[in-house]
């Protein structure tokens, strides 16, 4: 029999950067009863990842120009509900950089953890993302519909795409995507 529990951490539940050993118990349990434990984890582009999470902005009554300030603070809490990924992997929707940390190190703390707890890891598409999925557990091939997309055009002009850019560059997320794309992304 191929029996398959599964958890789902997201929003307001996981900050990694501080709940560490939580996964830790959650594995140690779990293979004490004979199962495997696998952690998975899907990113997108940093630069896209950002742009596209502008429409929740919208829903905040926030300007873009005061959303992209926002983004540019080191140590807020998440007032607009919005967090690049590098710290939305550490810190969920806690807070933003809760340590005031450089970028080095949270991408260094970010890389260690993948490293020690997730099996899979993964930038980019949901089609790679379900093939390693279904490697790792046996499972058949099933239809997987996109729920969570956007139909809208997102505009923006060159002086916030630059300002974007940066923010991801201080910030340390487009070194995270680039290191995880190069140590984990690829093919079990």
């Amino acid at each position: 029999m191929n029996e398959w529990r599964i958890t789902h951490a997201h929003h307001n539940s996981f900050h990694l950067n501080e709940s560490e050993s939580i996964l830790s118990n959650w594995r140690a349990i779990v293979e004490s009863n004979g199962c495997h434990f696998v952690a998975s984890v899907l990113f997108r582009d940093a630069f896209g990842h950002s742009l596209a999470l502008d429409k929740s902005r919208s829903g905040n009554n926030v300007s873009r120009e005061e959303w992209i300030d926002y983004l540019h603070t080191k140590d807020q809490l998440s007032m607009y509900g919005y967090e690049t990924q590098l710290d939305y992997f550490l810190y969920n929707k806690i807070t933003r950089n809760p340590h005031a940390v450089d970028a080095q190190v949270k991408v260094e703390r970010a890389l260690q953890l993948l490293a020690r707890h997730f099996e899979i890891v993964a930038v980019g598409g949901h089609e790679k993302f379900k093939q390693r999925i279904q490697q790792f557990t046996g499972w058949e091939e099933k239809e997987m519909p996109r729920k969570n997309s956007y139909s809208r055009t997102l505009n923006f002009t060159k002086k916030e795409v630059d300002n974007m850019q940066k923010l991801l560059e201080e910030n340390g997320d487009i070194d995270f995507i680039e290191k995880v794309k190069l140590l984990f992304d690829n093919p079990m």
